[in-house]
């Protein structure tokens, strides 16, 4: 009964660290894809008016 007990302690310790690990790492996707979405933005932006001042 005891490792019965042991063993479920440590499924819900580790599916807690999972969980925290997961959320961190999450964010950090987040953070970047919105960095690189960001200068596509203004690369697309600059090369567009650069093009638009040519041909006017």
């Amino acid at each position: 009964m005891e490792y019965v007990i042991g063993f479920i302690a440590g499924l819900v310790v580790g599916a807690v660290i999972f969980y925290i690990i997961n959320r961190m790492n999450r964010k950090q996707v987040v953070d970047a894809f919105s960095t690189l979405s960001l200068e596509a933005l203004e690369k697309n932006s600059d090369a567009f008016l650069k093009l638009a001042n040519e041909t006017l």
